[in-house]
């Protein structure tokens, strides 16, 4: 088999990080961030428990830090039920949506 390898392109206007796990989003992470427009993209799961705990750690840093922070909820609406199972992130998934 052969690998091909494609480049994502993002644009430059995009800073791109990764919590380290779905664990370490905390309102002190997302502190340094205040003043950006952060959208976080959890991980999926059968039940949606990532998304329903950042959506909980979200909801609380905005009333704690004053500024809206977004969830997307792209992987729950369109990971289909073996991403789930696998608990796929947003870079999974887009390597296999290519």
């Amino acid at each position: 088999a052969t690998l091909i390898h494609k480049p994502l392109t993002i644009p430059p206007s995009i800073v791109w990080l990764a919590t380290g796990g779905l664990n370490a989003l905390t309102i002190e992470s997302l502190r340094p961030l205040v003043g950006y427009k952060v959208i976080v993209f959890p991980d999926t799961d059968l039940h949606g428990e990532a998304y329903k705990k950042w959506q909980s750690i979200l909801s609380e840093a905005q009333k704690v830090l004053g500024q809206p922070f977004y969830i997307s909820n792209l992987l729950e609406l369109h990971a289909t039920e073996d991403q789930k199972k696998r608990k796929i992130d947003i870079a999974d998934f887009i390597v296999e949506s290519r």
